[in-house]
């Protein structure tokens, strides 16, 4: 299977470069440090609501129990049910039902936003670690989606030697965090892997549209949201007006991990790994212009196998 005949050679070069040196920047800006300017926000409250004082090794700007005593951020929580509701839609499409891969991802989502309603709605450590431990699964199981259908993934013995790699990687940061709680720890680790998900997602292309396109719809989500969590963070010491930034934060990532995962599914469906009636997938996605995906190079990839 010809994985790259469907792309213009200059074209591709340039959106890669692009998106390419704006993840290489966000990661110079994590590897720096993160700082937790919301502290301040913190430490001024006159009173602590339902949940205490603040145990979270990272705090956002939003003002604690501004809004209801029984929730620290109402809005930063209130937002993170948005994952939820992304994970239940991608849920409904039967396509993604038929690949436990996908499906399993789907619920990482989901775990995710619950992680992130609890770890906003208390700001203690032990909930801060039921929204990040997710997002380290979720990344770790989106390098897993990539198994059989990238060039370099598709020999049962590289799967095997991938798959440990990941797993072994994912566990020692969830271990070094829970163990050191660092912060700054947690968002290298994460960025990291971040990266070289992209780097197998831009290092091969489908045959058909919609996985590239949905692919970089992906990357430029979390890019631009990734920019917006900066800005809240960075500016909240100097403006507490920032703070609505990290409910749009929430937004641009999940919608990241929406075309993300459709971009999987594409490429899984494209290369024979999810079942599929015939030779072509219908698709009816909110936000997506494509309407199926074919299967065209399963045969193939069974011969490299």
């Amino acid at each position: 299977c010809s994985l790259k005949e469907n792309m213009s050679a200059s074209g591709s070069s340039i959106k890669c470069a692009i998106m390419l040196l704006g993840l290489a920047a966000l990661l110079v800006v994590g590897l720096l440090g993160v700082p937790s300017a919301a502290e301040a926000s913190a430490a001024s409250a006159t009173e602590h609501g339902f949940w205490g004082a603040p145990s979270a090794v990272h705090q956002f700007c939003e003002p604690k129990y501004a809004t209801s005593r029984f929730v620290a951020e109402f809005y930063n929580s209130m937002s993170s049910f948005v994952f939820v509701l992304g994970a239940a839609y991608m849920l409904s499409k039967r396509e993604l039902r038929r690949d436990p891969m996908l499906v399993t991802s789907c619920a990482a989502v989901a775990l995710i936003g619950l992680g992130s309603v609890a770890f906003h709605g208390t700001m203690l450590y032990e909930y801060e670690l039921c929204d990040e431990v997710p997002m380290l699964v979720f990344i770790s199981i989106c390098l897993g989606n990539k198994m059989g259908a990238h060039p370099l993934l598709l020999s049962r013995a590289r799967c095997a030697a991938f798959a440990t790699a990941v797993t072994l990687s994912c566990a020692g940061i969830i271990f070094a965090y829970a163990k050191l709680k660092n912060y700054e720890l947690f968002v290298a680790g994460f960025t990291l892997m971040v990266l070289v998900d992209l780097g197998f997602a831009l290092s091969w292309s489908s045959t058909q549209r919609v996985t590239t396109w949905a692919m970089y719809m992906s990357i430029a989500c979390i890019v631009l949201g990734k920019g917006v969590w900066e800005v809240e963070v960075r500016m909240c010491s100097k403006d507490g007006r920032v703070w609505p930034l990290h409910v749009v934060w929430h937004f641009l990532s999940c919608a990241s991990s929406y075309y993300g995962l459709l971009a999987d599914l594409a490429s899984r469906i494209d290369c024979g790994l999810s079942t599929a009636d015939g030779h072509a997938v219908p698709l009816n996605w909110v936000g997506v212009p494509f309407t199926e995906v074919k299967v065209m190079c399963a045969s193939v990839q069974d011969r490299g196998r």
